[in-house]
C-alpha cells in the first residue's frame, strides 16, 4: 500500500470542514431566541396581595416555545416564586411589549422590592433538549407601600 498525499489531505480537508460545519451549528443553536430589552411593574407603588402588570418590552429572533419563571424578592430578601407559564412569541419575530399580570403576596413587607423572570427554553433547536437555553430578565424595581 502506497502513502497518496493527496487522499490524505482531502481526507483532512473533510474531516476539518464537517468539524466547521458542526460548531457552526451548535454556535448559531446556541443563540437565544429572545432579547428582553426593558421592562417595569405598573402601578410602580402597590400594596401587598394586589395585582401588579410587568411590562415587558422584547425581541424574538425566532420562534421557540419556553417556560417563565418568575420571583418576587421583598425587602426582607425572602424570594416568593410563582408557577411557571408559556412564553409567547411575536408571530412576525419583531419587538412587543407585553402585560404578564401577577398577584403579590400578601406576606411582602413594605418597602422596596424586584421583580425578576427567567425563560428557559427547552424546544429551541437540537442542542436545548440536553442544554436548555436560558434567558434572564432584568430586576424590575417597585415599591411595596403600606
Amino acid at each position: 500500500m502506497r502513502f497518496n498525499l493527496r487522499e490524505h489531505l482531502a481526507v483532512a480537508l473533510s474531516v476539518t470542514v464537517l468539524c466547521l460545519a458542526i460548531l457552526i451549528l451548535v454556535v448559531w443553536d446556541r443563540q437565544a431566541p429572545i432579547t428582553i430589552e426593558r421592562g417595569e411593574v405598573l402601578p410602580h407603588e402597590v400594596r401587598a396581595g394586589n395585582d401588579i402588570h410587568i411590562r415587558i418590552t422584547d425581541y424574538w429572533h425566532r420562534r421557540c416555545t419556553g417556560m417563565v419563571y418568575r420571583e418576587v424578592i421583598g425587602s426582607d430578601s425572602i424570594v416568593h416564586s410563582y408557577l411557571p407559564v408559556r412564553s409567547r412569541f411575536s408571530v412576525d419575530l419583531e419587538k412587543q411589549t407585553i402585560d404578564l399580570p401577577l398577584t403579590l403576596p400578601a406576606e411582602l413587607p413594605p418597602g422596596p422590592a424586584i421583580v425578576q423572570s427567567v425563560v428557559r427554553f427547552r424546544e429551541c433547536g437540537f442542542t436545548s433538549q440536553w442544554w436548555p437555553l436560558v434567558v434572564v430578565g432584568p430586576e424590575i424595581p417597585f415599591t411595596v407601600i403600606e
